[in-house]
C-alpha cells in the first residue's frame, strides 16, 4: 500500500458501513460520526498490520458496527496490495469481536 486516502468498508453483523482513512508514512487517522481513530501501521511481505486507538466523539450516537465503548484498541491484519487491502479487525477489550475491513486507494494525501 502507498501513502494516501483510502475508502474503507466495514462488513458488520448488522450492516455494511463505509468511510475514509488516511495512511501516511506509518501513521493512520480516520473519523466517523461516532469515533476518531488514530494509530500506526506497517506493511511487510504483502501484509498490513495496524494498531489503532478508537475514541468516542459523540455519546448520543450509538455505534453501528463497533462495540459500545468510549475507548478501545483495534488491531488490523491481513493481505495488502499496492492500492487494496482486505484485513480482519479484532478488539482487545472484546476478544470475541471480529470484523472484515476492505481498503481501496482513492487519492494522494
Amino acid at each position: 500500500m502507498r501513502n494516501g486516502i483510502y475508502r474503507v468498508w466495514v462488513n458488520g453483523p448488522e450492516s455494511k458501513s463505509g468511510g475514509a482513512i488516511v495512511l501516511k508514512d506509518g501513521d493512520l487517522i480516520a473519523v466517523n460520526p461516532t469515533f476518531g481513530f488514530f494509530g500506526r501501521y506497517n506493511i511487510s511481505r504483502g501484509r498490513l498490520a495496524a494498531e489503532i486507538t478508537c475514541r468516542r466523539l459523540c455519546v448520543h450516537t450509538p455505534p453501528v458496527n463497533l462495540p459500545n465503548l468510549d475507548t478501545f484498541h483495534l488491531s488490523l491484519e491481513g493481505p495488502a496490495a499496492k492500492e487494496f487491502a482486505s484485513v480482519t479487525g479484532t478488539i482487545t477489550e472484546v476478544p470475541e469481536f471480529s470484523l472484515p475491513f476492505e481498503f481501496a486507494w482513492l487519492c494522494e494525501a
